[in-house]
């Protein structure tokens, strides 16, 4: 099965992201044991500024601000809220329910990119 061009490049900025959000999550909170929502809040941040300028880059994005913040923001809080939820509430390892958080949110995203008109075909 292959891949539309569009989806390939947000697979391949998605896969980075994803990395850098588990890596550093699983740093702050699994091994230097610093305070759940202050560390998804920090590692949230980083990555929504990332993916941002990694889009624009690569062109698969219009750079519609409005339209990115709004998606992407909401992602974040979403991404924040239910991260912290399944750690610190349901005792699951940050990798694990940062993985299933950001896993679900990124298919999510890219279908309302791609429904606003943001992906550049």
């Amino acid at each position: 099965m292959k891949l539309p061009t569009s989806f390939s490049k947000y697979l391949g900025i998605g896969v980075s992201a994803t990395l850098l959000n588990i890596g550093l999550l699983s740093l702050l909170v699994d091994l230097l044991d610093l305070n759940v929502a202050i560390s998804t809040a920090f590692v949230v941040t980083m990555v929504f500024f990332y993916k941002f300028h990694a889009y624009v880059h690569i062109q698969l994005l219009h750079p519609q601000l409005g339209k990115f913040f709004m998606i992407s923001g909401t992602s974040a809080i979403l991404n924040g809220v239910f991260t912290w939820a399944i750690i610190e509430m349901g005792g699951m390892p940050a990798y694990i329910g940062s993985t299933i958080v950001i896993g679900t949110l990124f298919v999510l995203r890219f279908v309302a990119f791609k429904w606003l008109g943001m992906i550049k075909e």
